[in-house]
């Protein structure tokens, strides 16, 4: 792979390992919110599941940045 590629590669773990600033996490949340919006219909037992870890995540995530 080439050199450049790798960087990028790099560059995107760090980013990843790096806690979310809270605009991102704001940006996150109302992602989240529109994509509720989005279905028409009424949840399934796994997504609802889903949607509760995914929460569960930006909260753990918020807490830690406070």
């Amino acid at each position: 792979m080439p050199k450049h590629a790798t960087a990028h590669i790099e560059d995107a773990e760090l980013k990843m390992n790096e806690p979310a600033s809270p605009e991102e996490m704001e940006r996150r949340g109302r992602i989240a919110a529109e994509l509720h919006t989005l279905w028409n219909r009424p949840m399934k037992e796994e997504e609802e599941k889903f949607w509760r870890q995914f929460d569960a995540e930006l909260d753990r995530e918020r807490q830690a940045q406070s």
